[in-house]
């Protein structure tokens, strides 16, 4: 766009190379309209190439000369202006963008129109010879410079301290790997004696690594109508990964979702069967909790077990002795869904309860409850998620309204509010009532009520309510299975979650109901499994946890010896592998260096599901080449890194002219300080900094500090599914040259 205003009677006018755009984007459904658009599924890449090189502008009522402010630093200059044939009252000007994709045009109050020539360009557009280019496999000294400031725990639980720049006394900064190259000792394979300790990228049998990300892993399968058996993957502490119950909500909203398994699209009246192994240390006497938005049976080392099936969760009495125990669940939806469960051994059905989605019966339009109070909380709260428009009643008065209108009829979610009752409740029996104004409408109910003493007490619905309506008896109300997203999204109040490692994000999810339990795929044995993954030349010291003993560490397929401290009471081991160089004088590596990890594993504990999170790197000052952060063992890295060297510029190089210090091209922003000294920031292309009082002939050390964005962090932390293909990509890509331009 083209934008102008006039300041103080002067005429500015602000220009941007947007046609044609650096940035070429498609969506899933361009001929649609809105949200049909098909956003979800954008796909975009970018190319600074692309920018226009120069725009040429008409201006209406304004006086010359036209003045041309740099946004990225550089000094104005004059631009001459043309009259226009065809329209006395403008005149034309030439803008060209020589120095970044945008420009402020000024026209001074009260100057006299004329035509010009224009002072020279200080960007690419003048010749420059190269006096010197940084070859592309030159070592640079490396230093991170964190930006991830984690005092409120944005980025990870709990809350840390806020980044600190390393000292002698500080530890160096710490970057994490969480994806791997994953591959199993077969018959006949030793991985030591085969070489598997080196970096494996360029062999010929390295096509059978897999990928596998820490802490998830196969623990179930899904058997298929044919006896297709498919491994179901999940992590005790994140659920699935890359969940695409995130993709409709762009995010987790701060819980683990209580599902882990997806077991995809399924057609009504369809039976899915799921297989377990469950390890249980301790005996249990409880319950087998079942969520699907599906009829149910199970059976328990080959013997059923009576589940109360009324809804989206069941629940069954079970009693076992430690051990494994093979776990059987069938699962037969009543409509087309996108089929999910959880399942878990619980020691107090009434905590672990949740509410679910009821509807009246027919010819009703109205839900409701009866219920006993000795004394009138000081607080009570109801939440209501409905489809459509509802009135709640608390012993026939009415106290909230809620629907109506919806302006996004073509994205159909629950509408969901609160409603405080306390003034309406009495000692006694209370009626709680939910009138529909549309037949067959469902609601979610879930309310607290909080007695002043501590105490407090849940109400939710369930199959036990009753329908009617103003002249008719009550009836059973009719239980809807499925579900809206994640089930505990529209909860008042959270649950315990299936899984008790979800507490790292959501405290409350682990309050002991729910047993903690390793689960397996059904047969599966112990192996020997390899790990691989890349780390910044500077490393020098390794974390991580992994849930067996006697895991070997090999860095460039040098072994190093590995420090297991005691296990931990969840029979976690942490391990610590030092990487000082010997002699500690000895120059870092200009190169990513190859981890690789040898585990004994046993079942359950398979794949990434061996360790017990990221392998943690702490990192020094290194060497680094120009390139892409994530071919340099940085490829989860979001912060910045500063890249120092000696340059020597060549006498007589610079005379006369200006000396201009050309990054190539950088993913990211770029600070440049030329002898301490700074010499510009540059956040688009080009990257090029004006150093003429900066840069004389002889050594200079050169300090160019690239920042990138979020994506590598998120992308392998998170579940989000929005971090684009090149949205990762970062870094000083180069060539690096030292320009000398001539005088005009």
């Amino acid at each position: 766009p083209v934008l102008g205003r006039r300041v103080d009677g002067a005429t500015v006018v602000f220009l941007t190379a947007g046609a044609p755009r650096a940035t070429q984007a498609a969506v899933a459904a361009p001929d649609e309209r809105g949200a049909a658009l098909g956003w979800l599924d954008a796909r975009y890449d970018f190319d600074p190439a692309r920018y226009a090189r120069t725009a040429r502008v008409r201006v209406r009522d304004v006086a010359g000369p036209a003045v041309l402010l740099d946004p990225f630093g550089g000094a104005p200059r004059t631009l001459p202006v043309r009259a226009v044939e065809d329209d006395v009252r403008c005149v034309e000007v030439d803008v060209p963008f020589d120095t970044g994709p945008a420009a402020l045009l000024v026209f001074p109050a009260g100057a006299e129109t004329a035509a010009g020539t224009a002072d020279p360009p200080t960007g690419s557009a003048r010749e420059a010879a190269v006096c010197l280019e940084i070859p592309p496999d030159a070592a640079w000294h490396m230093t991170l410079v964190p930006t991830l400031d984690n005092t409120w725990g944005d980025f990870a639980r709990p809350a840390t301290d806020p980044y600190s720049t390393p000292t002698a006394s500080a530890p160096p900064h710490v970057t994490m790997c969480r994806t791997f190259r994953h591959r199993v000792e077969g018959p006949g394979e030793d991985g030591v004696r085969d070489g598997w300790a080196r970096s494996r990228r360029a062999d010929a049998d390295s096509r059978h690594e897999a990928t596998a990300h820490a802490t998830f892993g196969a623990r179930a399968v899904l058997v298929g109508a044919d006896g297709d058996r498919t491994p179901l993957v999940w992590s005790d502490t994140l659920g699935i990964h890359k969940d695409p119950i995130h993709r409709a909500v762009l995010g987790p909203k701060g819980h683990v979702p209580e599902e882990f398994l997806h077991l995809g699209p399924t057609a009504a009246g369809t039976t899915v069967r799921v297989e377990a192994e469950l390890h249980l240390v301790h005996a249990f006497d409880g319950h087998l909790a079942v969520g699907a938005a599906a009829a149910k049976s199970a059976r328990l080392d080959g013997r059923p077990v009576a589940l109360d099936d009324e809804g989206h969760l069941a629940l069954g009495r079970v009693r076992v002795q430690p051990g494994p125990h093979f776990l059987e669940l069938t699962l037969t939806p009543d409509q087309q869904t996108d089929l999910r469960a959880h399942f878990a051994l619980i020691r107090d059905p009434d905590r672990y309860r949740r509410p679910e989605w009821i509807v009246a019966g027919p010819g009703r339009n109205s839900v409701g409850t009866t219920f006993s109070l000795t004394a009138v909380p000081t607080r009570a709260t109801i939440q209501i998620a409905s489809h459509g428009s509802c009135v709640l009643r608390v012993n026939g008065h009415v106290l909230g309204r809620q629907g109506g209108f919806d302006p996004y009829t073509d994205h159909t979610v629950p509408r969901v509010r609160r409603h405080e009752i306390a003034p309406a409740l009495r000692v006694g029996d209370n009626t709680v009532v939910v009138e529909s104004t549309a037949a067959a409408s469902p609601v979610l109910v879930d309310a607290t009520l909080d007695h002043g003493d501590g105490r407090i007490t849940g109400l939710h619905s369930h199959a036990g309510w009753w329908s009617g309506h103003a002249a008719g008896a009550h009836v059973p109300v009719e239980v809807r299975r499925e579900q809206s997203g994640d089930p505990a999204a529209l909860c008042l109040r959270r649950r315990p979650h299936p899984l008790p490692g979800a507490a790292w994000l959501d405290p409350e999810a682990d309050d002991g109901t729910v047993v903690p339990l390793r689960f397996a795929v059904p047969g599966e044995r112990g192996a020997v499994e390899w790990l691989w993954c890349e780390l910044p030349s500077g490393a020098a010291e390794l974390t991580v946890d992994v849930h067996t003993p006697g895991t070997r560490a090999f860095v460039d397929g040098r072994e190093h010896p590995v420090e297991e401290a005691a296990p931990r009471s969840d029979g976690v081991h942490t391990l610590t592998v030092s990487l000082i160089r010997q002699p500690p004088t000895a120059a870092a590596p200009p190169h990513p260096r190859t981890l690789a990890l040898r585990l004994e594993t046993r079942p359950g504990h398979r794949g990434g599901a061996a360790l017990a999170g990221p392998v943690r790197c702490a990192v020094g000052p290194g060497l680094i080449r120009t390139g892409d952060w994530e071919t340099q063992g940085l490829a989860e890295y979001s912060g910045g890194v500063r890249y120092t060297r000696e340059v020597t510029l060549p006498a007589g190089s610079a005379a006369d002219g200006r000396t201009i210090l050309d990054l190539g091209r950088v993913r990211g922003t770029a600070e440049v300080r030329i002898d301490g000294v700074p010499a510009g920031v540059r956040i688009c292309s080009p990257y090029e900094f004006d150093v003429p009082d900066l840069a004389a002939p002889g050594p200079h050390i050169v300090e160019i500090t690239v920042y990138g964005t979020l994506a590598p962090h998120l992308d392998a932390t998170s579940p989000t599914h929005f971090v684009f293909p090149g949205q990762r990509v970062t870094g000083l890509m180069g060539p690096v040259r030292l320009l000398c331009r001539s005088p005009r």
